[in-house]
């Protein structure tokens, strides 16, 4: 197909929908495609509360994302795969060439967050229907409007129709007291909120970019466990076969050692090398500290084509072990944060948490 083609919306969701048609449910271990999407996500409800895990980052707790644009300066085009919730849609939202937002956790909550907040995207007419639906609409509202809808499959229609989906998005999400941050609208003649460029519920450039990758079936949620050798060779191999190309594998702080530990960050940079990924980034976020003019998280990326060198290699390892100890300890000086060899690069947000 000549590539001129690939740039219209028409085009773009033809060919997905053609590729999604040929996938099948069990070729991939957590990836959820438009026609099963209701059946994996109310099999998901009832895991979590059998298991009944106990904590669950929905809300979205780094704020001023917009922080992490000198990080992402030059990024290529490709997939962006991020944990989390909001943080991979306000990704997805603020960096113009992603072409795909591949949403990937292992809190089977937050994938659940991430499929219906995807599929209420992907039905919103626009901005302002788009804020109804997460926020104000019942249920009848919602089952009336999205029956018989030509922007839905039946599975996503069956989502939308669900009182258990419904009563998950009404207690986690409207209800959540967490999510108040971002579901203010803040005055645009501030100097700095908390979501500025890439709080797409208010800002029509936003949302017009995360609807369209919604729209053109660009946004996927998975279960993923990026300790598990099996799920990354899983997901690697499955972009592989699509001839996908990463951009980007955020990690936000999941290097950490009470989550996956840093040896994460280097398996996953080997695994991008193997795949001859040169051009893509690790991303990930390291504490400030609670107090000072630093507070917050620092934004770091590394490019992977940098590895390639022994030298580099054995420095960016012992250099995330550092930020490692320091970021457990809450013990950081900001003159540290420079660019050793010339391949990480740091911001910082301020005020992330307060």
């Amino acid at each position: 197909m000549p590539n001129r083609f690939l740039f219209t919306a028409k085009w773009a969701l033809l060919v997905n929908l053609i590729a999604l048609s040929l996938i099948s449910t069990t070729s991939f271990a957590g990836l959820f495609e438009a026609d099963h999407i209701h059946e994996r996500t109310v099999e998901m409800i009832k895991d979590f509360k059998k298991t009944g895990r106990r904590i669950s980052f929905l809300d979205p707790n780094e704020k001023h994302p917009v922080d992490a644009l000198p990080v992402l300066a030059g990024i290529k085009s490709g997939a962006y795969i991020s944990v989390g919730s909001e943080r991979c849609f306000m990704m997805g939202a603020m960096l113009e060439n992603i072409t795909r937002l591949i949403c990937a956790d292992n809190d089977p909550k937050i994938v659940v967050y991430n499929l219906i907040n995807m599929t209420l995207l992907r039905f919103a007419k626009n901005r302002e229907h788009y804020i109804s639906l997460r926020l104000v609409d019942s249920l009848n509202s919602w089952r009336t409007q999205v029956a018989g809808s030509s922007r839905l499959t039946p599975s996503e229609q069956a989502l939308l129709s669900d009182e258990v989906i419904f009563d998950f998005w009404n207690k986690n999400v409207r209800e959540n007291i967490m999510f108040s941050y971002f579901h203010t609208k803040y005055d645009p003649s501030l100097p700095r909120t908390p979501f500025a460029g890439a709080h797409y519920l208010y800002d029509d450039k936003a949302f017009h970019r995360i609807s369209w990758l919604a729209r053109s079936f660009s946004i996927s949620a998975q279960l993923i466990d990026f300790r598990d050798e099996t799920d990354v060779l899983r997901l690697m191999t499955h972009l592989s076969r699509r001839r996908i190309q990463i951009s980007a594998i955020d990690l936000s702080n999941a290097w950490w050692d009470n989550y996956a530990g840093a040896t994460l960050l280097i398996d996953l940079a080997n695994r991008l090398l193997d795949r001859n990924e040169l051009d893509a980034r690790l991303i990930f976020t390291g504490w400030l500290g609670p107090t000072g003019p630093h507070t917050g998280w620092g934004y770091y990326s590394v490019e992977i084509k940098t590895l390639l060198d022994r030298q580099n290699n054995s420095d960016f390892f012992h250099y995330v072990l550092s930020l490692q100890t320091r970021a457990i300890h809450r013990k950081v000086d900001i003159e540290e944060f420079t660019q050793p060899n010339g391949y990480m690069y740091r911001t910082h947000c301020r005020n992330l948490l307060r």
